[in-house]
């Protein structure tokens, strides 16, 4: 390459520099055989190279050659806004004599408007009236500082079906990165040093909206290397841990509580409105037509939610869904979810500073989250409240069975239950029976008998000539399957020789196969059903044939809150009928041929009659939503280290 001798004089001039064109000449007059480079500048930025070789004859005149000449076309509109033109030599970078040149601003009547003006993009219409075939140019400006600068050329059918031009006058400018969402932003669009509309401001969010998303989203995108992508997870997964913390806190009202305490260590007598939390765990959403369970633990949760409480659910198996959580909220009860709550553990780290009772369904749930419990909310009354004693049930099935094996698991399952009786503050079970047992196996276990509510049904019955008699279970529990077999394989046969047009139905969840196949002609076999009203309307009898279990059960309570007489076993008496009292010589019989004598007998209005009368008077005096809270009022009450046993002493 031929090397450049720096000694050069450069003369020349330019003739012409106007939005559409530059022309004149240059010359070294030190050296000139060279042809002489130019480079032109708007702003500080290179737009193109002129060559200045072109012959003119007057150049001739004065020089040898004449070939010194340029006339250079701009290679894009020059933007419409004041413009600052340097045209420099390339070897030296040196400024032609007169440079720079300024351009006045371009004049135009502006017209459009701007449809979007968001952290990814804008977007909308402009066209110069006095020329509106001719294309505008928009130079944008955020926060004040101008990024780009673009063409409004987009076609837009509905700006020309308006008679605005050609319709090419659409723009839809993309930013390169997404505006920050946690920063106030300045938009200005302006042509020919006009302002395009006004200034438009965008308000940093407060809210993970699509825009802070796509930001995020397109931040975490980019990272390339190991380290930034581990220190992005890391910052995640505290800011995640930060988040359900602080949402936590606020739950449970925790800075409120922190002030009520404070206010009375410092002598405030005024009244206060004491806070109180309450968190409820069980295995699934409980649902009111599955089992006896579900119904306590609603029960006690609008029990405790009237008394004051602030009440929070979550499952330990299977999550809640958005239905659930509507019908919870329906309560005034919050069920708590995904994203923020997985697990009971979750919902215990996170609201348990604020927690004053933490009540633990079952068996499974007072072994798993009770060390937990004290762990994350040691200040919270423990509650394990039992569905039924497990070791009990199996106990029972071991012997009605002849299965020594389930004998082995009932012992094992006894230790757990001893434990966790011993390990709460209360113990709560729906059984006298129950009550007696675990008081005998654990020293000093404060165990009470708390009732549930059942609301009494009105509806007009239909009477049938052929006698419906049902029986209503959830089929997964091993008493109830072997109830459902012991019926239709013993004791209805015996029904079919007293009535031979009897009809039996089998009604409840999660029917097993075994079930299915005692369907045969007098056997309606039906499932699940979303209510029990329509079943019961024409049900004459209904029957609990239970040969082993415990706790109560539940579907005894509703058929008589339904008006539908009962006819049960001594096992499935327990804990709702004293055998002392003259409702159990109306509703309970212990075998096959007894049964079936007792349902032929309710079959008569009379006995049916009297054998509800009595039931209903049972569910008015005990299970009752007045009592419910009078009792768990009282047992609450019992602790003295809980917030809420403070409150009732004073």
């Amino acid at each position: 390459m031929k090397k450049v001798a720096i000694s050069s004089k450069l003369i020349g001039r330019i003739d012409i520099c106007d939005r559409k064109r530059i022309a004149g000449w240059a010359m070294d007059i030190k050296q000139p055989e060279r042809t002489v480079s130019l480079l032109v500048l708007v702003g500080q930025k290179v737009i193109g190279e002129i060559v200045a070789d072109v012959y003119r004859a007057d150049l001739q005149n004065r020089f040898q050659h004449g070939t010194a000449s340029f006339d250079w076309k701009w290679p894009q509109p020059l933007p419409p806004d004041e413009c600052q033109i340097t045209i420099i030599e390339s070897v030296r970078k040196k400024p032609i004599k007169g440079s720079p040149f300024y351009i006045e601003p371009q004049q135009a009547s502006l017209h459009g408007s701007v449809d979007v003006v968001n952290r990814q993009h804008v977007a909308g219409w402009v066209l110069d009236s006095t020329h509106p075939d001719k294309t505008v140019w928009l130079t944008i400006k955020v926060n004040g500082k101008e990024i780009d600068r673009f063409p409004a050329n987009r076609f837009r059918r509905d700006i020309r079906e308006a008679g605005f031009g050609n319709g090419r006058s659409g723009f839809d400018y993309v930013f390169t990165t997404a505006l920050n969402p946690a920063e106030d932003h300045t938009v200005e669009f302006w042509s020919g040093g006009q302002r395009f509309q006004k200034i438009y401001h965008i308000p940093h969010t407060q809210r993970l909206d699509q825009d802070s998303q796509q930001y995020i989203e397109t931040l975490f995108s980019s990272l390339s290397t190991y380290e930034t992508q581990q220190n992005a997870l890391s910052f995640i997964i505290q800011q995640a841990s930060a988040l359900k913390e602080r949402v936590g806190a606020e739950m449970v009202q925790v800075w409120e509580r922190h002030f009520l305490a404070a206010a009375q260590r410092m002598g405030d007598q005024k009244k206060q409105d004491t806070i109180l939390n309450a968190l409820f765990i069980d295995d699934r959403v409980p649902d009111l037509t599955r089992d006896a369970g579900s119904c306590a633990i609603i029960s006690h949760m609008r029990a405790l939610k009237h008394l004051g409480f602030n009440c929070f659910f979550i499952p330990s198996i299977k999550s809640a869904t958005l239905a659930d959580e509507k019908q919870f909220a329906e309560w005034g009860i919050t069920c708590l979810m995904p994203p923020f709550y997985t697990t009971p553990e979750d919902a215990l780290k996170a609201l348990g500073s604020g927690l004053d009772t933490v009540y633990l369904h079952r068996l499974s749930n007072g072994s798993n989250y009770s060390n937990l419990a004290r762990m994350y909310a040691s200040r919270a009354a423990l509650i394990w409240s039992i569905a039924d004693l497990a070791s009990l049930r199996l106990q029972r099935q071991s012997r009605v069975e002849n299965r020594p094996e389930i004998m082995r698991e009932a012992q094992r399952l006894e230790v757990h239950e001893n434990m966790c009786a011993w390990s709460s503050d209360i113990v709560l079970t729906h059984s006298e029976k129950e009550k007696s047992l675990l008081n005998s196996r654990v020293s000093g276990a404060k165990v009470f008998v708390a009732p549930w509510s059942v609301i009494l049904k009105k509806f007009s019955k239909i009477d049938l000539k052929q006698p419906i008699i049902t029986f209503i279970g959830h089929y997964a529990h091993a008493p109830n399957a072997d109830a459902a077999k012991w019926l239709i394989l013993e004791i209805l046969p015996i029904l079919k020789h007293y009535i031979p047009n009897v009809m039996c139905r089998l009604v409840g969840s999660e029917l097993p196969h075994e079930i299915y196949t005692l369907k045969r002609e007098s056997v309606e076999i039906i499932g699940h059903v979303e209510s029990l009203e329509k079943i019961l309307s024409d049900t004459a009898v209904c029957i609990a044939p239970l040969r082993f279990g415990a706790g109560i059960k539940g579907k005894v309570l509703e058929s008589w809150a339904h008006g539908v007489p009962v006819a049960m076993t001594p096992i499935a008496a327990e804990g709702i009928v004293d055998d002392s009292t003259s409702l159990w010589s109306l509703c309970v019989r212990d075998t096959p041929e007894a049964l079936a004598q007792l349902v032929r007998a309710l079959l008569v209005p009379a006995l049916a009659q009297e054998n509800v009368k009595d039931g209903q008077k049972l569910l008015r005096t005990k299970y009752t939503e007045q009592n419910v809270r009078h009792v768990l009022s009282e047992i609450l009450g019992s602790v003295p280290h809980t917030t809420f046993s403070t409150i009732n002493s004073n």
